[in-house]
């Protein structure tokens, strides 16, 4: 279970890496979203908790709030954090070493584009929304939520590819399928015959 003092220490200080005490080779996963039943915070619980049976060098970062927070909070490994949302806990998504979202559906996700934009690489639920952002093998990977916890070594196989990921071209996939003109390109190509 994840303390309030250990969330209160987090929230103190400015670096997440040194705040966790971790060291400089351990690797840090999170997500940033609502802790509610679309976004599936059971599931990242569930992830984490397998891979601390495992590796002992893996934290896993929640920003966010939402109804289902205290529930899932109590019910976390050693290695889980839970942080409110705010605009310096949002900071710390910069600090990520890749991106996970266990969401059941989503539209256009907003965060992991933003992690995207940081050269995070990102590993997303193979759901409609995510399938859109990911191009596999450049910026991250898709996951079964199914079967991820049958199959955790997708977990491990994602953080040994994103250790030697190109950031610059994670950036890039992000400016260049998303950027406002290539956006109205495709608007306009959807709409305009």
């Amino acid at each position: 279970m994840v303390s309030q003092t250990k969330e209160n220490i987090l929230n103190k200080q400015d670096n997440l890496r040194k705040n966790l005490k971790f060291k400089d080779s351990s690797y840090i996963i999170g997500n940033m979203a609502r802790v509610e039943s679309q976004k599936n915070p059971q599931l990242f619980n569930n992830i984490a908790h397998k891979a601390y049976s495992d590796r002992k060098d893996i934290a896993f970062i929640w920003i966010g709030d939402g109804s289902l927070k205290n529930k899932v909070q109590q019910n976390s490994s050693d290695n889980t954090y839970f942080l409110n949302f705010s605009e310096k806990n949002s900071n710390y998504l910069s600090e990520f070493d890749g991106y996970i979202s266990t969401s059941d559906y989503e539209g256009l996700p907003y965060s992991p584009l933003e992690a995207l934009q940081e050269g995070i690489p990102v590993l997303l639920s193979d759901v409609v929304g995510h399938d859109e952002i990911v191009e596999d093998g450049v910026n991250g990977k898709l996951y079964n939520p199914d079967n991820i916890l049958v199959n955790i070594q997708e977990l491990y196989d994602f953080i040994d590819w994103s250790k030697t990921s190109d950031k610059q071209a994670i950036k890039k996939s992000v400016t260049d399928k998303f950027s406002i003109d290539n956006m109205i390109l495709e608007i306009s190509s959807e709409y305009l015959v």
